[in-house]
């Protein structure tokens, strides 16, 4: 028998968090992502987990910011 133990490394998954919907995973959004490429992802749909997990990542005092409403010409750093 062999044992192996997880060891702390960098991961590369992606977290979008909309209203009560929330999805980690390594899909980015764009079409190649989700027509594509090899990807997997998980929805959280338990809202309890879903507040659990912003609370991670954002800290449990800390309040979305509300968007300008600013619209962009072009990609943020000039790329297209």
């Amino acid at each position: 028998m062999k044992i192996y133990e997880f060891q702390p490394r960098f991961a590369h998954q992606k977290i979008l968090a909309i209203d009560n919907w929330t999805t980690i995973g390594s899909s980015n959004m764009n079409h190649r992502s989700f027509l594509h490429d090899l990807e997997v992802d998980v929805v959280i749909t338990h809202l309890q987990n879903q507040k659990l997990l912003r609370e991670k990542l954002c800290g449990s005092n800390s309040s979305p910011i509300k968007s300008r409403g600013r619209i962009y010409k072009s990609k943020p750093g000039g790329l297209g």
